[in-house]
């Protein structure tokens, strides 16, 4: 990360050096969450399946790089067709140092309700010091926040069921990081305390039934995570695998 300022895979997958949880360095780890990524992958791709980007984009977001934006156009592999200046235009205003421009992007997503991207804007003001060119931004950013953020808290904290755990993952990609939202995250943080252990012992069995040839055995295995460790960094993975089997 010390060499790149931000990164920009398109169609791509992800090879063992690019996992996000095969490092151990917490200043290297910082690092990395805090160069910007922007990664581009059509849905109708011919030559590398739409679902390698959504796996790629749920590893990152299921290990909190909060300045990766996914995306995903209706079209199919070819570079000269896809949006290459929003992905540059996303890099170019997370690495800005011009606070006004970012502060006016940040408004232009604020319109279109891309709340993701307002956060990482807002995010990028606070290295720059200009948090405060940004105020009514950030107060409608928290504001919007805030709408779901008591009523997923409260879910999560009783989780008599599981039907909160979508739910909460869109709100969080979007406002994980507000204040509104300090209530709701520090609830599913300790719930996936107790599920990330039990989740990652069954991804291992997992991969065994599949070198073993037991097909079956290792779905269930995977069925296993999504119904009862939700929580854990593993669920957006396997829910994808599950979701696109053929």
């Amino acid at each position: 990360p010390e060499k790149l300022a931000g990164t920009f895979p398109i169609a791509g997958g992800l090879i063992i050096q690019a996992e996000p949880d095969v490092f151990d360095d917490e200043e290297l780890k910082q690092a990395q969450r805090s160069t910007p990524m922007a990664i581009i992958h059509g849905k109708r791709d011919g030559v590398v399946k739409h679902s390698t980007g959504v796996h790629n984009y749920n590893r990152f977001l299921s290990h909190d790089f909060p300045l990766t934006r996914f995306i995903e156009p209706d079209l199919g592999h070819a570079y000269d067709s896809l949006p290459v200046n929003e992905a540059i235009q996303y890099l170019d205003m997370m690495t800005t140092d011009d606070a006004a421009a970012l502060a006016a992007w940040a408004s232009a997503q604020m319109e279109l309700e891309n709340w993701r991207e307002v956060a990482a804007a807002i995010d990028r003001a606070r290295q720059l010091d200009a948090a405060s060119s940004m105020a009514s931004i950030v107060e409608t950013w928290e504001q919007a926040a805030s709408q779901k953020a008591k009523e997923l808290e409260s879910e999560i904290a009783s989780n008599s069921n599981s039907q909160w755990i979508d739910r909460y993952l869109r709100w969080h990609d979007k406002f994980g990081t507000s204040q509104a939202g300090v209530g709701a995250v520090a609830a599913y943080r300790a719930l996936q305390e107790t599920h990330d252990a039990p989740a990652k012992e069954l991804m291992t069995e997992a991969r065994k039934a599949f070198r073993a040839g037991d097909s079956s055995g290792g779905w269930a295995k995977y069925q296993e995570i999504v119904d009862q460790y939700y929580a854990s960094r593993h669920y957006r993975t396997v829910k994808n695998w599950i979701d696109n089997r053929q």
